[in-house]
């Protein structure tokens, strides 16, 4: 019999870390369907525990029903902004891309490709964390980790949508703007636990390509200031006055991200 899938996610905040909330609240819901439970199984995630619950109903038709639970953020940290500040009012963007669990290669090769589909300005490649594959047989694929990408083109915001959405970005970075009222993109620029902050590694390409693009004056200031990029020859710099920044809360890193 084809199964119908019933996925809920919730986040559940801990009432003083009494752990018979969360089963309480897990029976709660489950008490509230009409269905008698056949089989339970839980897998961990880095974020929280996926809860699958193969049921069936009272006229005998099988469902799964999916329970993620989610901890509360609770490590400040804080991001900048890929919106670019115009004289206009008109809403322009930056290109940020962040990466999770990642084999680096397979980083490097879209961006190289993102760059030359787009006709885009040098990428700077950062991470926030790089490990180093054991036993790796091929050089090119020694490292992955989690990885972000900055591209200072302007651009508006359909723009970066489209772009991203040819990326093997993070689902949640992809779905960001969704979330937030003020509709734009944030980037971590300072530590939560380990590591201290994220790192400059490389610039895609690398020799200097596209610089009679319009770029963001602002953010290539932030990247030379904090990073200490190496300086590219750039024709076509905007007049943005600010970038903005927020402060919020995130989960831990994980220590492996095998």
């Amino acid at each position: 019999m084809e199964r119908n899938i019933l996925k809920l996610k919730s986040k559940l905040e801990s009432k003083g870390g009494n752990e018979m909330d969360k089963n309480e609240w897990i029976k709660s819901i489950i008490s509230s369907f009409p269905y008698s439970v056949i089989e339970k199984r839980e897998v961990y995630k880095k974020d929280g525990i996926k809860l699958n619950y193969d049921i069936i109903d009272e006229n005998g038709e099988e469902w799964r029903l999916g329970i993620y639970l989610v901890k509360k953020p609770k490590i400040p940290t804080m991001g900048i902004s890929n919106l670019v500040d115009d004289e206009n009012d008109y809403r322009k963007f930056c290109l940020f891309i962040d990466y999770d669990n990642i084999n680096e290669a397979i980083v490097r090769n879209e961006v190289a490709w993102i760059v030359d589909y787009y006709k885009l300005t040098n990428a700077y490649l950062f991470y926030t964390r790089r490990y180093e594959e054991e036993n790796c047989l091929n050089e090119n694929e020694r490292y992955y980790g989690n990885y972000q990408v900055i591209i200072p083109d302007i651009m508006p915001y359909h723009k970066v949508i489209e772009i991203l959405e040819k990326t093997s970005c993070d689902r949640n970075f992809l779905m960001a703007h969704s979330y937030s009222r003020y509709k734009m993109w944030f980037l971590r620029f300072i530590g939560k636990d380990e590591p201290e902050a994220p790192v400059f590694l490389d610039i895609i390409p690398k020799e200097p390509v596209n610089m009679d693009n319009l770029v963001s004056r602002k953010h290539i200031m932030f990247l030379r200031m904090w990073y200490g990029v190496p300086a590219l020859p750039y024709k076509n710099m905007d007049n943005s006055k600010a970038i903005q920044f927020t402060c919020y809360l995130t989960g831990k890193s994980q220590k492996e991200v095998k």
